[in-house]
């Protein structure tokens, strides 16, 4: 079907992406140019466009005349007119000019709140439910018969970025739902039995005053109502200015305590309440005028009441005071059709095990990083204890690691019976310096595991000159560094054992799996056997056509291998490695700068030497001398507002394990120890939206204001 789409806003960014994920054309988008709401929590078509292709033309409304309208869509020569917010724009002469007419999507449950910015009418009258509605275009705007509708509850307390975010949720399973039918020529027509009185035109800025006379139930609901991205609520301040209202909430007081209505007053909790007609509205974040959105608490009332700022802290744009509705994820892996359709592919194949798509993936990396030869494990932890055991670690010997990485980098050298040398860290990267390494050399080291921390490269050349002179092993621990650059050189096109991760949050994922590149033919053949019981051949080659079934134990292994069902996702994931990467640092660049003013936040430091960083994640420190809160309470309050975060890692020498078997102090491993306590990841992978992480860091904001000493 070919759909001209007239649309604005997050709610036609979700249309267009219904219509180019069900195959339809997009010959004509017309959307806006400067769009007032971008950059607040909305996304708008031409971001979809951009990022998406499938629009023929994109036409920006300001750029064109009214009257030229339906030569535009005769033009285009649509199936259909969809029509997002645009309703009243459209003549109905841009309608007929498609096949099928023109359905228009409302923010609303027709016939109730017609008109515009009913979504914050439904909140600021005090609606317990609205929705949205597919309706036939006709002349009276918002008038025609309806196609389908689905209800959205409003929650008590409802902001309007929370409800606008249900209401998007909820346009986008009606339109997917209800395309199919129209594309069918059979689209439902419902008449509209009932009217409401009043067409509600767009807000004007009296809409959002607050009067002396209002209740505190009314003006709670008008400034959740008229949050960003229209103008806030507002009441006139003690010198006649406006001082408008971001986020509020009703305050009980003792009898005889409030402040007059249209007075302010320093309540005893140190918050700012405005007196109302029955009470006070606690005012948590307000603006003087234009000036930027401040803290209530962190504002004074002179002798003369007249409103003079402190330590205010500025916030982002006023709409992210707002809590999300929905739960932020610290991490979600990014599967595209094509890593589907791979996986139905395996399944439908009948061979799910180790097979050739195994075999195929294992070539793929291998060819990425000219390394003769790639095994694939079912996890990063197998690749980790396969490479010590084929280097014969065991009793007697030591292997020196980081205190701050997943324990499975120690642990694995204590199944094989050797000991677990802890080191400290750099304190600005996290990642272990060859220095600290070689405090730590005894003669009965064997090996050194360096991490490459968080996506960083570690200093190769240093722990290669270390581990040549001393003939120890050297085995990099790539987890977090799949596209990770030293000098130039990729992780993984040099050295001797590498061991990258595949796991559900890695910048590659196959769900679970690993792998181990590696350059010695003699080695390599010694981890294939290891991975599979130590057996000659896997069950591709005794059970595929020309195979044979006969096989010989050489020596005992484990069961480690990875599935074909995995390769399938990892072979379409790899060749987007440097996509998602490349989004990933620009996400952590916007971050840099978004958390520049908060000092109780400090992201982790750069390695001196040349090097391209994966971010596979973002961690910052923070400054807990400053806080009342420590690092947990931190992300405790942060999950309270709907942000998901990760903790990579606590100390492993305070771990109750290797501290009492090793008799640790916390104070042995300083840096470690520190890091351990005060570090959290913040949200990061290649789909978070900027909106996303502007939530994430008001929200940080948020939790760090009410934690300061």
């Amino acid at each position: 079907m070919r759909v001209a789409l007239f649309a604005y806003h997050d709610m036609g960014a979700t249309a267009l992406e219904v219509l180019l994920d069900q195959g339809d054309e997009v010959p004509l988008l017309v959307t806006h140019r400067d769009d007032v709401h971008e950059g607040v929590w909305f996304r708008t078509p031409a971001e979809v466009a951009a990022r998406r292709g499938g629009v023929e033309r994109l036409v920006y409304r300001e750029d064109v005349r009214p009257g030229d309208l339906a030569d535009l869509v005769r033009a285009a020569r649509p199936d259909l007119v969809l029509s997002v917010y645009y309703r009243k724009l459209l003549p109905m002469a841009v309608v007929r000019a498609a096949r099928l007419g023109g359905l228009n999507l409302h923010g609303s449950l027709l016939p109730r709140l017609r008109g515009c910015a009913p979504l914050n009418w439904a909140l600021a009258l005090g609606e317990a439910r609205t929705g949205v509605t597919l309706h036939h275009m006709v002349a009276d705007p918002d008038a025609g018969d309806i196609v389908a509708q689905r209800a959205v509850e409003i929650a008590p307390r409802e902001s309007a970025p929370t409800l606008h975010d249900k209401l998007v949720a909820a346009a986008r399973a009606l339109l997917e739902e209800t395309l199919p039918l129209v594309r069918a020529g059979r689209a439902p027509r419902t008449p509209q039995v009932a009217r409401d009185a009043t067409y509600r035109g767009r807000r004007r800025p009296e809409d959002g005053r607050i009067e002396p006379t209002s209740t505190v139930a009314a003006a709670d609901r008008l400034v959740r109502a008229v949050t960003a991205p229209w103008p806030g609520a507002f009441f006139a301040g003690p010198r006649g200015q406006h001082l408008y209202v971001w986020a509020a909430h009703p305050g009980a007081s003792a009898p005889g305590a409030a402040a007059p209505p249209g007075a302010l007053r320093r309540r005893p909790d140190g918050e700012l309440a405005l007196g109302l007609a029955d009470g006070e509205l606690v005012l948590d974040w307000i603006s003087e005028g234009d000036g930027p959105v401040r803290a209530g608490r962190d504002l004074r009332l002179e002798e003369t009441t007249t409103m003079t700022t402190t330590t205010a802290t500025q916030l982002p744009p006023a709409a992210q005071v707002a809590r999300r509705a929905e739960f932020l994820p610290f991490s979600r892996p990014t599967i595209e059709q094509d890593e589907i359709d791979e996986v139905v592919d395996s399944l439908r194949s009948g061979w799910i095990t180790t097979g050739p798509k195994v075999a195929k993936f294992e070539a793929q990396l291998a060819a990425r990083l000219g390394a003769p030869h790639a095994v694939a494990v079912s996890s990063a932890t197998a690749g980790l204890h396969l490479a010590l055991a084929a280097l014969g670690v065991g009793p007697g010997d030591e292997v020196i690691v980081p205190s701050i990485t997943w324990c499975s980098t120690a642990n694995v050298v204590e199944l094989l019976g050797a000991t677990t040398v802890l080191a400290d860290v750099d304190p600005d990267t996290l990642c272990m310096s060859p220095e600290e390494a070689a405090r730590r050399v005894t003669p009965r080291t064997k090996a050194i595991v360096p991490v490459h921390f968080g996506g960083q490269p570690v200093d190769l050349d240093g722990f290669r000159a270390l581990t040549a002179e001393l003939g120890l092993h050297l085995i990099e621990d790539a987890a977090h560094a799949l596209g990770t650059c030293y000098r130039g050189v990729e992780v993984g096109a040099s050295g001797g054992l590498v061991v990258f991760s595949y796991h559900a949050i890695k910048n590659v994922t196959t769900g679970e799996g690993g792998m181990i590149v590696v350059r010695d033919e003699a080695l390599a053949e010694r981890l294939r056997l290891l991975r599979f019981h130590g057996v000659s051949k896997d069950a591709w080659r005794r059970y595929h056509k020309g195979g044979t079934a006969q096989y010989e134990v050489l020596l005992p292994g484990w069961k480690y291998n990875m599935m074909d069902l995995q390769a399938a996702l990892g072979l379409r994931q790899l060749g987007k490695l440097d996509r998602f990467n490349e989004r990933r640092r620009a996400l952590a660049a916007r971050y840099d700068a978004l958390l520049a003013d908060l000092p109780e936040v400090r992201p982790l430091g750069q390695v001196p030497w040349p090097s391209l960083h994966a971010m596979h994640l973002y961690v910052v420190r923070l400054d807990l001398s400053a806080l009342r809160l420590d690092r947990d309470e931190v992300m405790q309050a942060l999950q309270q507002e709907n942000i998901g975060t990760g903790l990579h890692f606590p100390a492993l020498h305070v771990q109750p394990y290797y501290r009492e078997r090793y008799g640790l102090r916390p104070a042995d491993l300083p840096h470690a120890e520190l890091a351990g306590r005060s570090i959290l990841s913040l949200p990061l992978y290649p789909t978070l939206r900027d909106e996303d992480q502007d939530d994430v860091v008001a929200a940080l904001r948020r939790v760090l204001a009410g934690g300061r000493k």
